[in-house]
C-alpha cells in the first residue's frame, strides 16, 4: 500500500507491531528484570485507529474535534463580547513584559550588547505588531483561538539572522506519524493548489498540498491534551454550546423588544364609521385606512407624551405589557453568563456578569487566574527562545543558553516575590551556614544554575555574625570611652561622670 489515497489498515498496523514486540522481546531475559530494552518504543500509539495513510510508514494523525470548529473560535472573536473580553483580558494579563537571560559564561559587557542587539533587530519580527511585545500577544491568542502556538522563523537570505516570524494557522497544520522512526512531523494544508504544487514537487512522501514543516525553525506546541497526540485542543471549543444558548436569548430578547417595545405594547379599538350614502366599497375601504393610520399617528405621539384622548364608547384603550411574566429571565441569563465564563476559562465578574461575593473572593479568583497563566507564558517563551537563540548564534554571538522570563502581571504580586524571595534566601542562608546544603545547591535553589564565587562574600553564619556584631560593638564602645577621657584630662572643666568613676 503505497499509493496516496489508500488509508492504513488498522489491524495491519497492530499486527506489525505486535510482530516487532514479539522478535524483541526474544533478546530480553524471560523475568525482563533490570534490562532496559534499546531502539524503537514497546508501546503503541492508542489512537491508532486515527492513522489516514500516505504512505506504508506514514500517516496523517486524526485529531479528537474537528478543524473546522477553529474559524469559527476566530470570527467569535471579531462578533462576541464574551469571547472578545475574555480573550483580550487574558493576554493583557499574561503579556506582563519579559526579560532576556543567559548562561553565566557570558560576560556582563557580551550580555548587553546581545539585548541591544535583540532589542533593536526583533522589531522587523513581526508585521504591523510593535516588535517582541506584538509576537507575544499574537502567540498567546493564536494558543487560546488554535489550542497551539505554531509559528516559524524566517531566516535571511545571507544567514545573518532572523528575519520575521510567520504565524501558521494551527487549523492549517497537519500531524504525521512516521511508523519507522516513531516520531511525529508536521505539515501545513496549502489552500493555493498553484502554490502547492510548486512546493510540493520536489517532495514525494505527501500530497501535493502539503508542505513538510522544517523541524530546525517550526514550532508547533499543542495546549489541552492528555494523549500522546501533539495536537492541541482550543481551549473555547467548551464555550461554543453555551455561546450559541446565550446568541439564541439575545435575538428573542430583541425579537421581543421590536414586536412588542421593551415595557410592551398600547392596543386601541376604534369604532368603525358607516359609510356613506353612495359610496363604493374601494372608497370605503380607503376611508378606513386613512382613518387608522391618522388615529396611529396621533396616538404615538400622545403616548410620547404621556396622554392619550379619545371618545368614550368610540375608542378602547388596553396596553398590553411584556415584562409582567419575564421576572426569572435575569437568572436565566445570569446561569447561561456562568456557563459562558467557565468555558471561557474566566469568572464571571470580569464579563461584566452579576456581581457576587466579597472584595476577598474576587481576589482569590482574581490570583488564580493570574497564577494559571505561567502555564501560557511557557508556550510562548519556547518560541522566543528559538528565534533569539537562531539570531544570535548567526549573528556570532557566542553563549550556550537563552531563557525568556516574563516579570510578575501586579505590583502586588512583585512585592510577593519579593517578600518571598526574601524569606527564602533567609531559609538557604542558614542551611548553608549548619553544613546541611552547599554553595552549589543554594544557588540552585534560588534559581541560579551555579553560585558566582566558590565562597561568599561575607560570613553568613547566624551566630559568627551576632559575635562579629557584638565585638564590634564593645569595641567601638571602649573605642568611645577612651576617648572621652583624653578629652577630659586636657580640659580645666569639671571632670565628666566617667572621670568621675576613674577617681572614685
Amino acid at each position: 500500500m503505497s499509493d496516496l489515497g489508500n488509508v492504513l489498515s488498522p489491524f495491519n498496523i497492530v499486527g506489525n507491531a505486535i510482530d516487532i514486540v514479539r522478535s524483541r522481546k526474544k533478546k530480553f531475559s524471560p523475568s525482563g528484570a533490570g534490562v532496559i530494552p534499546p531502539g524503537d518504543r514497546e508501546s503503541f500509539p492508542s489512537y491508532a485507529t486515527s492513522f489516514s495513510g500516505l504512505k506504508e510508514s506514514v500517516s496523517f494523525v486524526k485529531p479528537s474535534f474537528m478543524y473546522e470548529y477553529i474559524p469559527v473560535i476566530r470570527k467569535l472573536l471579531r462578533v462576541n463580547s464574551s469571547l472578545s473580553l475574555a480573550t483580550s483580558s487574558i493576554v493583557q494579563l499574561a503579556n506582563t513584559g519579559h526579560s532576556i537571560e543567559f548562561d553565566k559564561g557570558v560576560s556582563d559587557e557580551q550580555v548587553i550588547k546581545m539585548r541591544q542587539h535583540i532589542e533593536t533587530v526583533s522589531k522587523n519580527w513581526g508585521w504591523g505588531i510593535p516588535g517582541l511585545h506584538g509576537i507575544v500577544d499574537k502567540l498567546i491568542y493564536q494558543l487560546f483561538i488554535g489550542g497551539a502556538v505554531s509559528s516559524e522563523w524566517v531566516i535571511n537570505n545571507d544567514l545573518s539572522g532572523v528575519n520575521y516570524l510567520a504565524f501558521v494557522n494551527p487549523d492549517d497544520v497537519r500531524v504525521v506519524y512516521d511508523h519507522k522512526t516513531g516520531h511525529y512531523e508536521y505539515y501545513q494544508v496549502i489552500r493555493n493548489l498553484n502554490h502547492a504544487a510548486l512546493k510540493g514537487s520536489k517532495k514525494s512522501d505527501y500530497p501535493q498540498n502539503y508542505i513538510h514543516l522544517n523541524p530546525q525553525t517550526y514550532q508547533y506546541y499543542g495546549l489541552m491534551s492528555d494523549e500522546e497526540s501533539p495536537i492541541g485542543i482550543p481551549p473555547f471549543l467548551s464555550a461554543l454550546d453555551d455561546l450559541q444558548a446565550q446568541l439564541k436569548m439575545l435575538r428573542n430578547i430583541g425579537f421581543v423588544s421590536d414586536q412588542l417595545g421593551i415595557m410592551g405594547f398600547l392596543e386601541v379599538l376604534l369604532s368603525k364609521p358607516e359609510p356613506h350614502e353612495g359610496e363604493s366599497h374601494g372608497a370605503y375601504k380607503s376611508r378606513l385606512e386613512a382613518l387608522l393610520g391618522e388615529a396611529k399617528s396621533n396616538i404615538k405621539s400622545g403616548v410620547k407624551d404621556g396622554m392619550v384622548a379619545g371618545y368614550i364608547d368610540d375608542h378602547e384603550f388596553n396596553f398590553h405589557s411584556s415584562t409582567k411574566d419575564t421576572a426569572g429571565v435575569a437568572d436565566i441569563f445570569d446561569i447561561n453568563q456562568r456557563m459562558v465564563s467557565n468555558g471561557l476559562l474566566t469568572s464571571p465578574q470580569f464579563l461584566g456578569g452579576i456581581s457576587s461575593g466579597s472584595e476577598t473572593m474576587i481576589t482569590v479568583v482574581f490570583t488564580k487566574m493570574l497564577s494559571q497563566l505561567s502555564d501560557v507564558q511557557a508556550y510562548v517563551s519556547e518560541i522566543l527562545e528559538r528565534g533569539i537563540y537562531i539570531d544570535l548564534t548567526l549573528a556570532g554571538f557566542k553563549f550556550k543558553t537563552v531563557k525568556v522570563k516574563f516579570k510578575p502581571s501586579t505590583l502586588t504580586d512583585e512585592v510577593k516575590l519579593q517578600q518571598s524571595t526574601e524569606i527564602k534566601q533567609r531559609v538557604n542562608r542558614i542551611l548553608y551556614a549548619d553544613g546541611i546544603i552547599s554553595l552549589p545547591q543554594y544557588a540552585y535553589n534560588m534559581g541560579y544554575d551555579q553560585p558566582d564565587q566558590k565562597e561568599p562574600r561575607k560570613e553568613i553564619d547566624p551566630d559568627k555574625i551576632t559575635a562579629a556584631q557584638q565585638a564590634k560593638e564593645k569595641e567601638q564602645k571602649d573605642e568611645n570611652k577612651s576617648n572621652r577621657g583624653q578629652r577630659a584630662k586636657k580640659k580645666d572643666q569639671p571632670k565628666g561622670k566617667d572621670d568621675k568613676q576613674k577617681s572614685s
